[in-house]
């Protein structure tokens, strides 16, 4: 008696795994059926197995096709391919410098990263972002965030050094009538340079301020003092002029 041919084959259901993450080599078939229609009219309904070939390519991203042969025929679904997901970032190693002085810039050269994905894989993540963090005296950790995900850089901070000041901004006001007008510092600021290389902007206080005298016309320089630096900028002191004259009595 001649043996019956598959004449047809027919997707009844489809595996309960439909998604798969880029570069998967195998194909999970478990609760997929088929249905064989032979030659001579008869059918028989099995679940795929791997007497089944199959052919499919899991290489990128997005939609996949799956070709199911068997006995010369074939029947094809679809599944989702994505890339896996990172579940955490573990630090291989830490960054070279993890001692800063407060003010300075945050320097994550020669940190390594692994990303742990939900496959359960290990790969080194090479694409650090761009930080661009001025340290803070007191900080101990900094909240490096990949993907969403948080990884605590522990660094430790010690206070700046104030090494020297200078004039930032001039006073709105730098002449000044003399006998009639008092000292004005409004508008006029002072940059603090730190041993860190850090400078920081601070107004200009009339506490700060020393050598102002109405008294007297001409060029002035005034000291300023800020702990213990000083720096200097100048002020001129106008003589007051007569702007009408007025008879008293005759």
């Amino acid at each position: 008696m001649e043996n019956k041919r598959v004449a047809n084959l027919v997707l009844v259901e489809l595996p309960r795994k439909t998604s798969y993450f880029v570069g998967a080599k195998n194909l999970d078939r478990s609760g997929g059926t088929v249905c064989i229609v032979y030659d001579d009219g008869s059918y028989e309904q099995r679940p795929m197995d791997n007497g089944m070939d199959a052919e499919f390519d899991f290489g990128q991203e997005g939609p996949a096709l799956v070709k199911l042969k068997y006995g010369g025929q074939e029947t094809l679904f679809q599944v989702q391919v994505q890339q896996p997901q990172v579940r955490r970032f573990v630090v291989k190693k830490p960054p070279a410098k993890t001692r800063y002085l407060a003010g300075e810039k945050l320097d994550l050269t020669g940190l390594v990263l692994f990303a742990e994905y939900e496959t359960g894989e290990k790969e080194p993540w090479p694409n650090l972002p761009e930080v661009n963090y001025t340290v803070k005296d007191g900080d101990a950790v900094y909240p490096l965030t990949i993907s969403g995900i948080t990884i605590p850089i522990y660094i430790k901070v010690s206070p700046a050094k104030l090494v020297g000041i200078r004039m930032g901004k001039l006073p709105d006001k730098t002449e000044y009538l003399e006998r009639a007008e008092a000292f004005d510092p409004s508008g006029g600021t002072i940059i603090q340079a730190f041993d860190s290389g850090a400078e920081k902007e601070i107004s200009l206080t009339m506490n700060s301020v020393r050598g102002f005298s109405n008294l007297v016309t001409g060029e002035q320089t005034l000291t300023v003092q800020v702990g213990p630096m000083t720096t200097t900028f100048q002020v001129m002191i106008r003589p007051k002029q007569a702007t009408r004259l007025q008879v008293i009595s005759s």
